[in-house]
């Protein structure tokens, strides 16, 4: 969606509620939340992977994926 194809109602825009053209703040606040929701959830992936993990000493599917997701956060 582009900023000319904004379909937000007057007073969606002036209430702050509009979409990330009208508001973008609100925007960028939703997609930290998400990011924050996410990287916790590759935690948990991560955590669940070593537990279940035969690795580091004979490496499995579980330890590579592990290490992949250490390897970003």
């Amino acid at each position: 969606m582009s900023k000319d194809n904004c379909t937000c109602t007057i007073r969606e825009k002036l209430a702050g509620d509009g979409c990330r053209w009208c508001n973008p703040e609100l925007a960028r606040d939703m997609a930290e939340t998400r990011v924050a929701e996410l990287e916790q959830l590759l935690r948990e992936v991560m955590e669940y992977a070593h537990e279940h993990s035969t690795g580091p000493e004979a490496p499995d599917k579980l330890w590579d994926i592990r290490t992949m997701i250490a390897d970003e956060l």
